[in-house]
């Protein structure tokens, strides 16, 4: 063998060797230009149905779509801590966690989250697009300054339940509304306050913020005869004790004398008698093309924020049959 063929195969081994070695490195450095990084602020802690449901309708179309995304998750837990040192205690811990980090897209699950975002994300998350979802009580102005953000709002149907459960028992005097006194419970009642003059003063209006009245036997004496309940946001039975949204252990007993009404799928399957209702499934499927096509190129700022999502009037035949509730008189579905 002459010296040059030696050297031919010397040099063929070394450039295959290099090449082996090279490529992998090329191929995985192109897979990391190509991933779309993702953080999701979800206002509550994992367990909340509502919140957990738009996360897994919203990353599943991002998944259909095919897309290589790598997703972090934040929960802020503002069911159980919302004072403001709270909060900037927070924005310290995200600020120093993501000093270096970018992000493609944010997704903000209801109020908590949009509230920080709007506070913090120029600071925090400069020039990152925001899709914020589960937002109640959304006024354009909101988002006057901030052109990256988009977004879908929790359109609750609180007017059209009440009219549908007036129908049902033209006799009622009282309304009890029960919700807690989170970022989300606090703008349902906004909405509650532009609607209540509407009704008054032939019906009247009781705002409680925990369930415990459920087993108060004073309480069911003094109301079950011309009232009915509007379950609204999360609930908590006291203080400590959080019942979440859609919580397998939360149920209403059975065979309470008054009529319980609400506006949320997750609440349904628990003693209630329906409502029209808004679907968490929905809303995030909504969220997530959203997402899809900021990943896409879009600019947030082209794209209009969602404000009339689907609604159907669901409703429980035991329940119904139970306060006598004719079929012919629903709106539909039961």
């Amino acid at each position: 063998m002459t010296n040059k063929s030696v050297v031919f195969k010397c040099f063929y081994a070394l450039l295959l060797s290099y090449l082996m070695l090279t490529f992998p490195k090329s191929n995985c450095l192109a897979s990391e230009l190509n991933t779309k990084h993702i953080l999701i602020i979800n206002s509550y802690h994992k367990g909340v149905k509502w919140s957990d449901d738009i996360i897994d309708s919203a990353t599943s179309v991002l998944k259909d779509s095919h897309l290589n995304i790598e997703i972090s998750t934040e929960y802020m837990d503002t069911k159980r801590f919302q004072d403001d040192k709270y909060i900037d205690d927070l924005y310290t811990i995200y600020k120093y966690k993501y000093l270096n980090k970018r992000f493609d897209v944010i997704l903000s699950t209801d109020d908590s989250a949009f509230k920080f975002l709007i506070k913090y994300s120029k600071e925090i998350f400069p020039n990152t697009p925001v899709v914020f979802s589960g937002l109640n009580y959304f006024r354009d102005y909101m988002i006057k300054d901030y052109p990256m953000f988009t977004g879908v709002v929790e359109n609750i149907a609180i007017k059209d339940t009440l009219d549908c459960a007036l129908t049902f028992h033209p006799d009622v005097k009282n309304i009890i509304l029960v919700s807690d006194n989170t970022a989300t419970g606090i703008s349902i009642r906004k909405s509650l306050e532009e609607l209540i003059p509407k009704y008054k003063p032939s019906v009247n209006f009781i705002f409680n913020e925990d369930l415990s009245f459920i087993h108060n036997p004073s309480f069911i004496s003094t109301f079950s005869q011309n009232s009915i309940i509007l379950l609204l946001s999360g609930i908590t039975t006291d203080y400590s004790n959080t019942i979440l949204m859609g919580d397998k252990s939360f149920s209403i007993p059975r065979n309470f004398s008054i009529p319980i009404y609400s506006v949320w799928s997750f609440f349904l399957g628990h003693n209630i008698l329906g409502g029209k209702v808004t679907s968490s499934y929905n809303h995030g499927k909504i969220a997530g093309n959203l997402m899809l096509r900021v990943l896409h190129g879009e600019s947030p700022y082209d794209l209009s924020v969602v404000k009339n999502s689907d609604l159907n009037y669901i409703f429980d035949s035991k329940e119904l049959a139970r306060f006598h509730i004719p079929l012919k008189n629903c709106p539909i579905r039961v």
